[in-house]
């Protein structure tokens, strides 16, 4: 008797637990309430940019792309320490890779396509600020006060100053004094930066170009003669 006492107690206790799950169910259902958890969206996962060691003793890892008439005609990747930088530039409708050492006093630069591959240097203080990552970062650096500051702006979630030179149809946008994230050139060309990092480690002899035949672009050009 006892035993068939508790196997009746044991049968309601599950009966109504059952009961309640099942109740609590249809009343979810009724609120659109969901009982497992969802997924992260993209708003909770997504990460603020991380800071920027420009400090000139970490290896900054940059890309741009370049863009004309609203296409990407060149992309950039860029390796800059100090005064050490490679810049490898991805000339699409060129079908060629140049590539460009900054190396203190002089910048060497490799032009390589499936037509002509071709080498020379020059003083990196005889650089014109145009459309290279490089030369605009050293260019800044080097010759600031050919630059008038025009206002701030915020691109790509850095907050940057932005500079001119009239003269030459020329605006950067540049973060933290050192950085462009932003320029345009007056052939209509806009570079702006789409991945930094200072995490990157560096690569033996990463700054250190190709042994090459350079042609010295500061020697003068002798006049070509016929005999």
């Amino acid at each position: 008797m006892k035993l068939l006492v508790v196997c009746f107690i044991a049968f309601a206790f599950l009966f109504t637990a059952c009961s309640k799950k099942e109740e609590q169910s249809k009343t979810d259902n009724k609120t659109g309430k969901k009982t497992e958890t969802s997924a992260p969206s993209d708003e909770n996962i997504k990460q603020e940019k991380r800071p920027l060691d420009l400090s000139g003793n970490a290896l900054v890892h940059l890309n741009y792309d370049a863009i004309l008439n609203n296409t990407v005609y060149q992309k950039y990747e860029v390796f800059w320490k100090g005064d050490m930088l490679k810049e490898i530039g991805n000339l699409i409708e060129e079908k060629a890779i140049l590539t460009k050492y900054f190396n203190g006093k002089y910048v060497y630069q490799i032009y390589e396509s499936a037509a002509k591959t071709s080498a020379w240097k020059t003083s990196r203080n005889k650089l014109l600020i145009d459309g290279f990552i490089g030369t605009v970062i050293f260019g800044f650096k080097d010759k600031k006060s050919e630059f008038t500051k025009s206002g701030t702006e915020t691109v790509e979630g850095y907050e940057c100053d932005v500079y001119e030179i009239q003269s030459k149809e020329f605006k950067c946008w540049i973060y933290k004094d050192v950085l462009p994230v932003k320029f345009t050139t007056k052939w209509k060309i806009t570079y702006i930066l789409k991945n930094a990092d200072s995490d990157t480690k560096e690569t033996e002899n990463l700054f250190v170009q190709p042994e090459k035949e350079y042609d010295d672009m500061d020697k003068p050009r002798l006049p070509k003669t016929r005999i």
